[in-house]
């Protein structure tokens, strides 16, 4: 568990004996640890699928490869969930940057990059004209043009709902294209059926540079259907 300590303990993440610790909108909190549910679906199947893939690529590395993911280790630095920056193993960073690859549809990559700037276009208007044409993202065109974005959503929402995280689910993944616009409704209603009027739909972009493995997810966005 990770934790900030205080006169009191003022921030935790993780689980420390029966446990959990963790932050929503309002605050920290914590909470009894109960068994997560396992309902096995397509997603948790296709996601097992690929970690056990990766996996066997880095079995399948030789030593020098390896000793590359090590080395480029620091210069991939990522934030723990209280904030607080961190160097990767080399193990972590291979299964993350080829996960990020696999989710998109590339191939693995055996010896790491260095890391470049990877550039987000923000969403600024998701909009659902009527059933018949369905949802629409508009996003930002300034910045740099990444080859590969990925679609992400949620099921329908109450309308009250204003914070997801887990919820998300990858819809599709698609070569950045120089419009400004995503029309992702077929697929949308082929994962979730269509969103009864009322219900809240929260969407994501997430932004791929496939030579690098590296990922940038942008702003979310949300609409109550009419």
């Amino acid at each position: 568990m990770l934790q900030d300590f205080g006169i009191l303990i003022s921030e935790g993440r993780g689980k420390i004996g029966n446990v959990v610790a963790s932050r929503n909108p309002h605050g920290a909190y914590f909470r009894e640890w109960v068994i997560p549910a396992n309902p096995d679906t397509v997603a948790q199947q296709t996601a097992r699928t690929r970690l056990q893939m990766v996996n066997s690529h880095w079995i399948g590395l030789n030593d020098d490869q390896r000793k590359a993911w090590f080395i480029m280790a620091p210069n991939y630095r990522r934030q723990n969930g209280m904030g607080d920056t961190y160097t990767p193993s080399g193990y972590h960073l291979h299964n993350r940057i080829n996960m990020n690859l696999i989710t998109f549809g590339f191939s693995f990559l055996d010896v790491p990059l260095m890391p470049i700037k990877v550039f987000s276009k923000p969403i600024q208007t998701l909009t659902y004209p009527d059933p018949t044409r369905g949802l629409r993202i508009r996003f930002a065109t300034f910045g740099g043009s990444p080859a590969n974005v990925g679609i992400f959503a949620t099921a329908p929402q109450s309308a009250g709902v204003n914070f997801v995280k887990s919820e998300f689910r990858l819809l599709y993944t698609t070569p950045s294209v120089d419009g400004n616009q995503y029309f992702p409704n077929r697929p949308y209603v082929a994962k979730f059926g269509i969103p009864p009027t009322g219900s809240k739909v929260f969407f994501h972009l997430r932004w791929l540079m496939p030579s690098t493995g590296q990922t940038v997810t942008g702003n979310k966005a949300s609409i109550i259907i009419p």
